[in-house]
């Protein structure tokens, strides 16, 4: 049996700190801000400056609860009631009797009921206690102070096992949910339950054969016997098994010669095969798909200190972006959106997905979609940017949390990595020069070992102690350097670097680093009124998390760009300056592959609708970044940056799984598109590696053109195209092209095709008001060539409507007027 409890017939009791009652219906899983909000007793928290209305939620404790018939109780059979998780400290009460308690919100919660539960209806209820309370409760009984992470606006939030980021962070929202998410279920077993399933891989060299140990753990209320069948591919193999109330875990072996393999996007298929295990009553299914991960630890020459990844015997550039929750209001989010935002990353030319480790393990689904979709996924161990404590109860609560998590979803074969922290070595573990530095690195040692030691009992995937980190081989040395091992490299946003300081870090893997912009005008209209739409007003600057942020995009215009007449115009100005200043960094740092093996922006997704570092704003509309990574991360890649001597070098890139033979053509361009000088070079490129092909002396003054770069095939053809400007854009006279449209229907949306009378730049289509996907964007238009681009409309719209909401701006007008064609 297992009966589904999730859904709309639920309630939440809990008092203001006022007195005021609250009693109201609401839908599981979900949590209490969600359920408040819709019920019209607090204001949405994402608008204007309401997010200081809604501060008190986290300072009450709530009580979830709902009622839920069950026809005849059985027997002969045992019941539990199983939460995915519980946020985050509770006791559970079924029919007035407590069944238990569970105090981390990465631990799935599983409770036997037999004695509690009772034939017709029952009543469930979880009391969840303020998390505010709790931690601060939690602090006073430690021995000493840990401090508070300056992007968390809650004191002690770390003795929680709680998404971090609930409490704030320098692009978040501080709002304390509480609340049910993912599968909430009564189900029953007549012997015996299914604990978990894991699948590990053991392979022979050169990928000859597999050997797929499945471990099955069963769990139950009192001893007894029953038998296990595991099936995979055709073999099928079956065990009796005795059991204790402990529980007990069985292991089946599979030996497969020639397997069929599982590749990232972009390397092959994405072959995967069902696994099927049967014990008792229940049943388990997980896609398989076998592959070979390895972590790269030393460089071409032998000396430690590289880091990388090699999937099926072959190195891999990695090229993706850091993954936060995509809500702060779970209740919110749904599997639509997830849906979308994992497809948003395979279309980006993307392979890898960071779980960022200051938000949470995502849900199945999320795993799911990354196996289909070749993505692979570096997975934090959710702590970021504290001292932890090191009490014998939080580090026991930890290791059960990875027990859980690891057995969960070490099995996808998107998995490669388990890394231990975000920044925590970084911040408070690698410097010992005064007495508080020595005690935070002993601290954080002690803490790390005992994770570490959790994962190297429950997880056989490459382990990376934290991020960034050199490695062992380089302990003691800065973290945030470029030396060894990965980095998380914010000069030039934090520290006002300019774009030219990329140049300069030659990283092994840059696993954090990017640049904020506005959201789109439309999301904007969103969540603040037109009125209020200025950057300095009280309403945007609450929607603004970093400090000095808006006035560090402003003043970076004033070293690239001629400054925007409006705010329409700055919002623009700023998604073309994030695309430009990360595009910077991914297409230097991809010409450098070998030595460096791979790039992930932060961040992909925001959790609100915010000013920040996302490629994709919180209502799903695609920033210019986003665009502007389908081109810097296609496969095959030309690029141009600053070489020795003012002269300027050419390489292109060849992440395809097959050599590339062609050739590079440079041409200096005037911006009405006269050739002014020519370079070529042959292209001779293995699977995924990169070469310098030219080096050239610039014969013009740089202010005055650009360079054209064309990559080409044996037969002439054109491979892929681009551009680098030798001169800051405000100092060239960059023409204010007139740009004709024409737009016809399409499928579901309409296609729109743009051409223009000299060259245009950045040239950015959107709608005014209605979210639209395009099949690309950000493009450069030249003299009389048309580029088509497919529009599709998150919801209908006629095309007299469709084109009274079209807006097309480029780098020469960012205020643009079209002339319709028909």
């Amino acid at each position: 049996m297992n009966l589904n409890l999730a859904g709309s017939s639920w309630r939440l009791q809990g008092n203001r700190p006022d007195g005021g009652n609250i009693d109201i219906a609401c839908r599981m899983p979900g949590d209490n801000a969600t359920a408040l909000w819709e019920s019209g007793l607090i204001p949405d928290p994402y608008c204007g400056r309401n997010e200081e209305q809604v501060q008190w939620i986290g300072t009450v404790p709530w009580i979830f609860s709902t009622t839920f018939s069950l026809p005849e109780k059985n027997a002969d059979e045992l019941y539990y009631l199983n939460f995915d998780s519980i946020d985050t400290c509770a006791a559970v009460f079924l029919n007035g009797r407590e069944i238990g308690r569970s105090d981390n919100q990465f631990l799935r919660a599983r409770f036997w009921v037999n004695e509690q539960l009772q034939s017709g209806e029952n009543r469930l209820e979880i009391h969840i206690a303020s998390p505010i309370a709790e931690a601060a409760s939690r602090a006073a009984a430690y021995p000493y102070d840990l401090g508070q992470n300056d992007n968390n606006r809650i004191p002690h939030l770390q003795f929680l096992r709680k998404t971090q980021c609930h409490g704030g962070w320098d692009w978040g929202i501080c709002l304390p949910v509480s609340g049910l998410y993912g599968r909430i279920e009564l189900r029953s077993v007549r012997k015996a339950r299914i604990e978990y399933v894991v699948a590990e891989q053991e392979w022979a060299p050169r990928q000859e054969s597999v050997r797929l140990r499945v471990r099955v753990a069963l769990n139950a209320p009192e001893p007894g016997q029953t038998a296990i069948r595991v099936k995979f591919q055709r073999e099928t193999r079956t065990g009796q098994v005795s059991f204790t109330a402990d529980g007990v875990e069985q292991e089946f072996v599979f030996d497969i010669a020639r397997p069929r393999l599982w590749n990232p996007a972009g390397l092959g298929e994405q072959f995967m095969e069902p696994l099927e295990v049967c014990a008792d009553e229940e049943r388990v299914i997980q896609q398989i798909g076998l592959r070979q991960v390895e972590l790269i630890r030393r460089r071409a020459d032998g000396t430690p200190g590289a880091f990388g990844f090699r999937v099926n015997g072959k190195a891999v550039f990695c090229r993706g972006a850091n993954w936060i929750p995509p809500d702060a209001m779970p209740g919110r989010m749904t599997e639509e959106r997830l849906r979308r935002l994992i497809a948003d990353l395979k279309e980006a030319g993307m392979n890898m997905v960071r779980v960022w480790g200051g938000g949470s393990y995502e849900s199945d689904l999320f795993y799911d979609l990354c196996d289909q979709y070749g993505i692979m996924v570096w997975q934090d161990c959710m702590f970021a940017c504290a001292r932890y404590p090191d009490s014998a109860d939080f580090l026991a609560s930890v290791d059960r949390e990875l027990a859980w998590q690891m057995r969960r979803l070490n099995s996808h074969p998107s998995l490669v990595l388990w890394c231990g922290d975000n920044e925590n070595y970084a911040c408070f573990g690698h410097t010992c020069e005064t007495p508080e530095k020595l005690r935070s690195a002993l601290l954080y040692d002690r803490v790390n070992r005992a994770v570490s030691a959790s994962a190297a009992r429950y997880s056989r995937l490459p382990w990376w102690r934290s991020s960034p980190d050199n490695g062992e081989e380089h302990l003691g040395e800065n973290p945030w350097s470029d030396a060894a091992g990965d980095m998380h490299y914010w000069d030039v946003w934090h520290g006002g670097a300019p774009f030219s300081a990329y140049y300069g870090i030659s990283p092994s893997f840059c696993s954090e680093f990017g640049f904020q912009s506005f959201p789109s005008l439309a999301a904007i209209h969103e969540y603040i009124q037109k009125a209020d739409a200025n950057l300095s007003s009280p309403e945007m600057e609450a929607h603004q998390k970093n400090g000095n942020g808006n006035a560090r995009i402003l003043s970076t215009f004033t070293r690239y760009f001629r400054m925007p007449d409006n705010f329409t115009e700055t919002v623009y100005l700023s998604q073309v300056q994030q695309a430009m200043a990360v595009r910077t960094a991914v297409e230097y740092w991809r010409s450098l592959e070998p030595e460096c093996l791979g790039t992930l922006i932060w961040q992909l997704n925001d959790n609100w609708p915010v000013t920040s570092w996302s490629m994709i704003d919180w209502t799903g509309r695609r920033k210019v970044l986003y665009y502007a990574a389908k081109h810097f991360h296609a496969p095959l890649l030309v690029t141009g940056y600053p070489a020795a001597d003012g002269r300027i070098a050419v390489c292109a890139i060849n992440d395809t799984k097959d050599p590339f033979r062609g050739r590079v053509v440079a041409e200096f361009r005037r911006f009405d598109g006269e050739v002014l000088q020519r370079e070529t070079s042959e292209c001779r490129l293995d699977s995924c590696s990169a070469g310098r092909l030219l080096e050239i002396r610039g014969e013009n003054a740089p202010e005055t053109g650009f360079w054209d770069l064309t990559l080409l095939d044996e037969r002439g053809g054109e491979v892929t195209r681009n551009e680098f400007f030798a001169a800051e854009y405000k100092r060239c006279a960059l023409p204010a092209a007139v740009i004709s449209c024409s737009v016809e229907p399409c499928g579901d949306g309409f296609s729109v095709m743009l051409k223009s009378d000299r060259y245009a730049f950045y040239v950015f289509a959107e709608l005014t008001e209605t979210r639209c996907d395009w099949s690309d964007n950000a493009v450069t238009l030249r003299p009389g060539c048309a580029v088509t681009l497919q529009a599709r409309p998150t919801q209908p719209l006629s095309q007299d409507a469709f084109v009274s909401e079209l807006k097309v701006s480029h780098l020469g007008a960012y205020t643009c007027s079209l002339n319709y064609t028909t």
